[in-house]
Formats: structure tokens, C-alpha cells, sequence
């Protein structure tokens, strides 16, 4: 996920602290030694009440029995070994657990450290940049869009099912699928405990570092063992190089502006907001999630527990008129996984022309999703940013 910040965020966060650096974890969590370089650089002999180190959490982490995570762990550690205090460091994130991640690792393994703070913020408030979407159901050829970039262990668990129940030619799909990567379907997560001796970190420093670092949380079980049947099938039999794409045009897949290249949306009635993790101990929310009220699409989110709840939390509308949305609620991955199938099955035995009208009851909610998206929640997301600051100050 980018973690680029908006001339507006850079401005409020100026206004109140005097920011010694910021740190993007999404570079530094897997170069822990680059991270105690320049943090040594900046450390001051003495910190004013308005410095600030921030610390933008933003990617996936790897976490331990949904406990703690392993990039905040050393973060920590690293911060306590320079002896830099945690009043002036501040994290920023868009992830409702990290917080509680931090008053975890505070109480149990720096109980002699004031907890860093934590603001929540949706980093990336360019959506009032979008240019105007008419909202032309007959253009609606197809059931679903459903977008995959990396191989990740849930897109071919989804894809599977897809491939499984002949769906795949009733949606807009695009899948790329890298064996070598990840080549099994109940990998486990390693983990190095050992106190790691490099020319840039002191030894005695101990940094926790999962084996391979890829950050994709792969380690979670199937406990469905038809679900666990069927992907298994499809890995023993899909090539090396396999990849599916049934559409002309290109998904926007390596990091361009939310509205660009993204129209072929409004071909298909329902958007699956792919996420990008999907075991995770909370809620993770990136761009996918937006894709489809960018175009104004009814949705379903295949991603961890909480993600509608957030969504509904920032102002948005959900669609539990027409189908269950329990599946958001549902901590079992396997579980969660089928019922947001379940759904998409549903839906896909539905005619276009049923579609359509089924769009057209839906357009109060769509209309009022996109315009709360280009309007009201860059800026909500912004005077959210700016009361945290005012209250991390006091």
C-alpha cells in the first residue's frame, strides 16, 4: 500500500510537532538495521515536548498467535536500546489493532516506557482528485470484478472456489499465479529468535525476523476440508506460470492513482474487494477496498474480520438489505472465505437484466457512497487528523 502523504497531512502534522523524521515501516521493517542507523543519526541529547519521530505502520505485519507484531516488536526494542523516549515518537496507521499491539508490548515487555501513541488515519485522502463517474448500469456484462496482484494465499484459495464451481467465466478477473513463492497450501510461518550479530546493529540487540520476510502472513490453517480438498487440487495441478485474465482492459495493479484504469469496473454488477492480507488479528483496509464505490458498484470485501465495520465507522453504507453480511463477523478464515462465496454463488445465478434492476435498487447507496468518498471523507480523515494531534500534544 502506498504510504505517500498528502501536502494537507504534511501541513497539520507541521503545524503541531516539529517532526524529526518519518520512518515508512514499509521499507524500514525488513531493514532493521538501516531503521537503528538513522534513528542513532537523529537522536538528540535532549527532546523538546514538541518533537517527533512518526513511524507510518501501514503495510502488513507479521503477527504471533495475534499478539504482538514482529515489526513493532523490534521497533521497540530498537527504541529502548538508544534510550530514545517514546513521548516523541508517534505512529500513524490505518489499522485498528496496532494500538492495542502497542498497549500489549507496553504492558508486557516495556512496562518502564510510556506507550507510543497512536493516530489512526486513512493516509491516502486523494479521492477528492476523481474525476466524475456517470453511473450507467447497461453497461453491467458480467457479474463481478475480482482483481488479484500478488499470488497471496487467499486469492488462490478464492480463485479455486471459482475455478471449482465454473464461475470464472462470469467475472472480470485477474489472476497471476507464482508456485515457487508460495507453494504450499498450509505453509507455516518460522520465525528466527537469535540474536542477530551484523556491523550495523549492536549484539546484544535482538531482533525477531520471520523466515522468508515477505509479509504476506501465509501461515494460517484451512479447517475446511472440502475447501482445503479443492485448493490442494488446484495447486498439485495448476503450472508454474499459470495466469487467467478474461478482460481488455489493464487493472490498475502496480500502484497508479485510484482513478486510473479502473473504468472496466462498471462492466460487471458486483466489485470483491480482494484485500490485501486476510488472516489478520484486525481490521486492514487499503485502496482495493475503494475501487468499487470509485465506480459505484455494490460490494463484498474478502479480507480479515472488522473491514465493513470500519468501512461503516468512516461514514460508508454496506449492502445487508440484499445479502448477509455476517461474514464480517466470522473469525474462522475458511469460514469467512465460504460465506463471502456464498454470495458471489448467489448472485452469479442471477440473469443481467436481474442484475441491472438489482442495481437500480441499489443506486440511493452507490450515489451516496461515491459522493462520500470524493467529498466528505478526505475531509473528515483530515480534521480527524488534526484533533489527534491537538490531543497527543496535551
Amino acid at each position: 500500500m502506498s504510504e505517500r502523504l498528502s501536502l494537507d497531512t504534511n501541513r497539520i502534522l507541521s503545524h503541531y510537532f516539529n517532526v524529526l523524521k518519518i520512518f515508512h515501516m514499509s521499507y524500514y521493517g525488513p531493514r532493521p538495521e538501516q531503521l537503528y542507523k538513522e534513528l542513532a543519526e537523529i537522536k538528540k541529547h535532549r527532546f523538546e515536548s514538541n518533537d517527533r519521530i512518526i513511524f507510518l505502520f501501514y503495510d502488513t505485519e507479521y503477527y504471533i498467535e495475534n499478539q504482538f507484531g514482529l515489526i513493532l516488536m523490534n521497533t521497540y526494542r530498537i527504541i529502548s536500546h538508544l534510550d530514545i523516549p517514546t513521548f516523541c515518537c508517534l505512529i500513524m496507521t490505518q489499522q485498528d489493532y496496532i494500538k492495542k499491539n502497542v498497549e500489549y508490548l507496553n504492558q508486557i515487555h516495556f512496562p518502564q516506557d510510556t506507550a507510543i501513541s497512536v493516530i489512526e488515519y486513512e493516509v491516502d485522502n486523494s479521492y477528492d482528485q476523481l474525476e466524475q463517474v456517470e453511473n450507467n448500469f447497461n453497461l453491467i456484462k458480467k457479474t463481478f470484478t475480482a482483481l488479484n496482484r500478488q499470488p497471496r494465499k487467499h486469492r488462490k484459495i478464492f480463485f479455486s472456489l471459482l475455478d471449482k464451481h465454473q464461475l470464472l467465466e462470469l467475472g472480470q478477473i485477474s489472476f497471476g499465479f507464482n508456485k515457487p513463492l508460495y507453494n504450499l497450501s498450509n505453509g507455516s510461518l518460522q520465525i528466527d529468535p537469535i540474536v542477530i550479530s551484523r556491523d550495523q546493529l549492536p549484539s546484544d540487540l535482538e531482533i525477531l525476523s520471520p523466515i522468508p520476510f515477505s509479509r504476506c502472513n501465509e501461515n494460517w490453517q484451512l479447517t475446511s476440508q472440502s475447501l482445503n480438498g479443492i485448493f490442494d487440487a488446484f495447486i498439485k495441478n495448476t503450472p508454474d506460470d499459470f495466469t487467467f485474465k478474461n478482460f481488455q482492459e489493464d487493472p490498475s495493479s502496480t500502484g497508479e492513482e485510484l482513478h486510473e484504469k479502473i473504468d472496466f469496473i462498471q462492466h460487471s454488477f458486483l466489485y470483491i474487494a480482494i484485500e490485501t492480507i486476510f488472516n489478520y488479528p484486525g481490521s486492514f483496509i487499503t485502496d482495493k477496498s475503494f475501487k468499487g464505490i470509485s465506480r459505484k458498484r455494490p460490494f463484498v470485501m474478502l479480507g480479515p474480520t472488522g473491514n465493513l465495520k470500519k468501512l461503516k465507522e468512516w461514514g460508508f453504507k454496506t449492502f445487508d438489505r440484499w445479502w448477509d453480511e455476517g461474514y464480517d463477523d466470522i473469525l474462522d478464515p475458511a469460514d469467512r472465505m465460504l460465506a463471502v462465496f456464498d454470495i458471489v454463488k448467489t448472485i452469479s445465478k442471477k440473469s443481467n437484466n436481474e442484475l441491472i434492476d438489482l442495481a437500480n435498487n441499489m443506486v440511493d447507496i452507490l450515489e451516496y457512497n461515491y459522493n462520500h468518498l470524493i467529498n466528505d471523507f478526505p475531509v473528515l480523515q483530515l480534521d480527524n487528523l488534526d484533533r489527534q494531534c491537538l490531543a497527543n500534544l496535551k
